[in-house]
């Protein structure tokens, strides 16, 4: 009984989710067209910058500490998913491969331009520049880092025209989306919703 009634909410909250996603997507598609069919004005196609950057690099696990906090007083599991949160920007945090490895996120905002490109070096210490003050676990984590890469987060207009012929262009690659915004309720969430649902088959 407990199985099918956690079965059931995990339906219901994909569904609610599969919702939210072909709304967004459909508000979208109207703005589109009607800026491509209402002639008020070209889409805009140049990346702008959104006054937000992000670095990203990695370090050993064993590099990642277990307790943080004051005291020691919060465990850090490793293999788990944290993250920081601060005035100017945040970090996420999770293991890649096999587990050996913590990749890492770092946001921030920031009005001076940064390129797009995702292979622009940056460096140990302007990382930690950046984050003065932040916590003294997460900046030890930072001076193990060996090689960091950064780029400007940058936004564009939706394509005024996402079908040709047969083929139609959906979710992220017919308009931009932010990185750190979840793609659950795209694709992924669909092949889950198939899953779970009584009678559908397995993609």
């Amino acid at each position: 009984m407990a199985a099918n009634r956690k079965l059931g909410c995990l339906s219901i909250f994909l569904f609610v989710a599969l919702c939210a996603s072909v709304l967004v997507n459909f508000f979208l598609a109207a703005t589109a067209f009607q800026r491509f069919e209402g002639g008020r004005g070209e889409v805009e196609y140049r990346p702008r910058f959104t006054e937000m950057m992000a670095w990203r690099c990695m370090i050993p696990m064993e590099k990642v500490p277990t307790r943080v906090g004051p005291g020691l007083s919060v465990e850090l599991p490793h293999g788990e998913y944290f993250g920081w949160i601060g005035p100017n920007g945040h970090v996420i945090c999770y293991p890649i491969g096999d587990g050996s490895v913590l990749n890492m996120f770092v946001g921030h905002v920031t009005n001076q331009w940064v390129e797009e490109s995702w292979s622009v070096k940056s460096s140990q210490q302007e990382l930690l520049d950046a984050h003065e003050g932040w916590n003294e676990a997460l900046l030890d984590m930072f001076r193990n880092v060996q090689h960091v890469y950064k780029w400007g987060i940058h936004d564009r207009d939706p394509i005024p025209q996402w079908t040709k012929g047969r083929v139609t262009l959906l979710g992220d690659a017919a308009h931009p989306t932010m990185p750190t915004l979840g793609n659950l309720p795209r694709s992924p969430g669909l092949q889950i919703f198939k899953m779970i649902l009584p009678g559908s088959k397995r993609p």
